[in-house]
């Protein structure tokens, strides 16, 4: 277990036979190469790229090494350079929407798919309603809940459009007017565009709610509410709400054999007609190779 405080770490390594630090400057970079030894780096600026250029060959290269040849000198080992022998990493984009995004990433280890769902998660900037200004609220929801749930509410927004520091402004004015109940929604949140940063013209499309149904209060007759939102760009890693993706996960891609000896030679073009045919997600394809039918794994 590692804790780090403002000027020195302190370190428990009660299970720990080995502890090996070196003190550079800054950036504090854990690397476990064997149960019993862990290795620290501290990089300064001027190394943090080249460490993050590394990562990649590291990671493959601790999953080949040998566990017999984890000794103390495994990180001059992998951090070695020389030719990796699988390709470089690839993407395959598997199924792509407004809302949903799968792919297939190639060549990559574990730790280096997990780097990327953490990335989506927490530094990915976004635009979120992070100031409420209520004037009335006569409803029965109080008003920091009511702000907490303004503050979910996912904005379609370009944080790239936005200039340092820049705002945007939504307002909501509404009351119940019916007999019975009213439901507020998020379509009835409205931006007010600030003309002395003449966001009309620039910010295009306007901005706007990505889901216009999302339920924010019902009111009672006579019921109001009126508020304003100061919406900001901000990172996951400070809130949730700022974070593009309500879920990012990874699982390792299966490895698919096909045993031939499974398949009589008389009948061969048959079984392996069923078997595509049994798979709905076409992950087997019928190939002519040498000749003869066969069947391979096309997904």
């Amino acid at each position: 277990g590692v804790s780090t405080s403002r000027n020195t770490p302190s370190i428990s390594a009660s299970r720990l036979e080995n502890i090996h630090l070196k003190f550079v400057n800054t950036l504090l970079i854990p690397c476990c190469y064997s149960r019993s030894t862990v290795l620290f780096w501290y990089l300064n600026e001027n190394e943090i790229g080249e460490f993050y250029s590394c990562v990649e060959c590291l990671s493959r290269r601790m999953r080949d090494t040998p566990k017999h040849e984890m000794r103390r000198d495994a990180p001059a080992k992998l951090f070695s350079t020389g030719d990796v022998s699988e390709g470089p990493i690839s993407v395959k984009i598997i199924e792509e929407k407004d809302d949903r995004l799968v792919f297939d990433l190639m060549n990559c280890d574990a730790p280096i798919a997990n780097a990327f769902r953490r990335i989506m998660i927490a530094e990915v900037p976004t635009i979120a309603i992070e100031t409420v200004l209520i004037a009335m609220n006569t409803s029965i929801i109080q008003d920091e809940v009511l702000a907490h749930r303004l503050g979910l509410v996912p904005l379609n927004v370009d944080p790239e459009s936005l200039q340092e520091n820049e705002k945007l402004t939504f307002r909501l004015d509404f009351k119940c007017k019916k007999n019975g109940e009213q439901n507020i929604y998020s379509r009835d949140l409205k931006w007010v565009p600030d003309d002395d940063l003449n966001q009309s013209e620039r910010l295009s499309p306007a901005p706007a709610t990505i889901h216009d149904d999302i339920l924010i209060a019902k009111l009672a007759p006579g019921q109001v509410i009126e508020l304003e939102m100061v919406c900001v760009k901000g990172i996951g890693k400070d809130h949730a709400k700022f974070s593009p993706v309500c879920t990012a996960s990874y699982r390792a891609m299966p490895e698919i054999q096909i045993l031939r000896e499974g398949f009589d030679d008389e009948s061969k073009k048959e079984e392996y007609e069923k078997l595509v045919s049994c798979c709905p997600m076409n992950v087997f394809d019928i190939e002519d190779i040498g000749g003869e039918p066969q069947a391979v794994v096309a997904n």
